[in-house]
């Protein structure tokens, strides 16, 4: 008898544990490189990455989610299937990367940074080529695999940093540090894949190829979709503004991702488990333990950075990037929207519906792009942060209509909201308490008094770890 809850919380834990270490070690990254740069060199670097982000999803194509759903389900075929996805990801990458490079270099930008596209182009390829062994690991649930080639990155990205930072290296090197970083834990997953799992092999079949892009198609363009919506708004800033405004910008946009370690941990979790659960009570339930853990997680540190937000700003990285506080009590709130409609998100793709997601993106990045491009001009950075929290609230409105309208709401107890939100005016009485104190004395406090009242008033219980359940690998099949 296994737990019904104890997989998707096993998984989480090993994956929250990994990523709390990873955002901590990348958040020092970002402080040395924003301090060291300045705000106009950081503010080149974060437009690097952003760029690159815009073509990551065509070296995916949307094969990393559509292997974890299919090899969940017939773990058997998972050789066959790697096989004929390594194959198509090497005919796929070198011509994006060759596109990418087209397009910086039509668009005019110059030299300084079409070389530094180019370094985090290449970081971008190899990172994509560990995507396929990930999937693998997620799709058998082996999580601490994932864990340890994203730890992997992150150390050696720290690292790259720290010393580019301490020896004043120029902004080529902290592109570097991507490189780096990927390519080992690119090689790390490769090799755990060959010694842990099968051998991987290359196969080139041109049907077997239509087939994976006939039905990876609209997770790919939902990735693309995904990615203008988080990066368009730093290539706008950068044209319209210059890199001053990406800098301060992209510093409070950081911050906001290294706290989207919350749904992603959980929805990485949670997605095989859904994947093989359909038509059971489990899918029903897994989906309420994802919905309910990101009411109670999100809320109050959205609640805690708004309060504080100044005070991390300069804390982390001087008074030089005061003005980006601003924009972080305002991004945060997209981060408890994004947490609230990944199990929605999830629900649709583990049904085969993931064209009800990709419409929801489509509308999203829509609302987002036109917003963007009628408010950047004019105001700036604060109307970019508005207007991403605009159209993540539409996000989460769409993919939960279309959840309800399928009956597959997940079991949810409405009884956690006035608990939770109880729990947060205590702890925001707490902080305000503590106006005077150091930043890291409000943040210990605000946590602790957060999580005892959410225990007092039972917004947390042990009932998902007890209930028995004899299903494979944690929840019925």
């Amino acid at each position: 008898m296994e737990n019904v809850g104890r997989g998707i919380f096993k998984n989480t834990f090993v994956l929250s544990a990994s990523e709390v270490l990873c955002k901590m070690l990348e958040l020092l990254f970002t402080l040395y490189a924003a301090r060291i740069l300045g705000v106009s060199g950081f503010g080149l670097l974060s437009f690097a990455l952003a760029f690159t982000g815009l073509f990551s999803f065509l070296t995916d194509m949307g094969l990393n989610p559509l292997s974890i759903r299919e090899i969940a389900k017939s773990p058997k075929g998972a050789r066959k299937y790697l096989s004929a996805i390594i194959g198509l990801k090497t005919i796929l990458m070198p011509l994006i990367f060759l596109v990418m490079m087209a397009c910086i270099l039509l668009l005019g930008y110059p030299l300084q940074a079409v070389i530094l596209v180019a370094i985090v182009g290449v970081s971008m390829v190899l990172e994509s080529v560990r995507y396929i062994f990930d999937g693998v690991f997620q799709a058998f649930e082996r999580m601490e695999y994932t864990a340890m080639a994203r730890t992997i990155n992150s150390a050696i990205l720290f690292t790259v940093g720290a010393l580019a930072y301490y020896l004043h290296l120029g902004v080529y090197w902290f592109g570097m540090a991507f490189v780096l970083a990927r390519g080992l834990a690119t090689l790390y997953s490769l090799i755990v894949c060959w010694k842990r799992f099968f051998t991987p092999a290359f196969s080139f079949n041109i049907t077997r190829f239509r087939h994976l892009l006939s039905h990876s198609w609209p997770f790919g363009l939902t990735l693309f979709l995904t990615n203008v919506f988080h990066w368009t708004d730093q290539v706008m800033l950068s044209y319209f503004w210059g890199d001053p405004e990406v800098g301060f910008y992209s510093v409070a946009y950081r911050l906001v991702l290294a706290l989207y370690f919350i749904p992603m941990a959980f929805n990485q979790s949670v997605y095989p488990v859904l994947s093989r659960t359909i038509n059971t009570a489990s899918f029903k339930r897994a989906g309420g333990i994802f919905l309910k853990y990101m009411v109670l997680i999100s809320i109050p540190i959205a609640v805690g950075v708004t309060i504080l937000s100044a005070g991390i700003i300069e804390f982390f990285f001087g008074s030089q990037y005061l003005p980006a506080a601003a924009a972080l009590k305002t991004l945060v709130w997209s981060m408890v929207l994004i947490a609230l409609y990944s199990p929605f998100h999830r629900i649709l793709d583990s049904l085969g519906r993931q064209r009800l997601v990709l419409f929801s993106i489509i509308l999203g990045v829509l609302l987002n792009v036109i917003l963007n491009l009628m408010l950047i001009p004019e105001y700036g950075f604060p109307a970019a942060a508005y207007t991403t929290v605009v159209t993540t609230l539409l996000l989460l409105i769409i993919p939960l209509y279309f959840t309800a309208r399928l009956g597959a709401l997940p079991d949810f107890d409405f009884k956690i909201i006035p608990k939770t939100l109880v729990a947060v005016l205590l702890m925001a009485y707490s902080l305000k308490l503590l106006d005077s104190s150091h930043l890291a004395v409000k943040i210990i406090s605000g946590a602790t008094v957060y999580s005892i009242s959410a225990i007092v008033f039972k917004a947390v219980s042990s009932d998902e770890f007890m209930r028995e359940n004899p299903g494979g690998r944690g929840f019925k099949s």
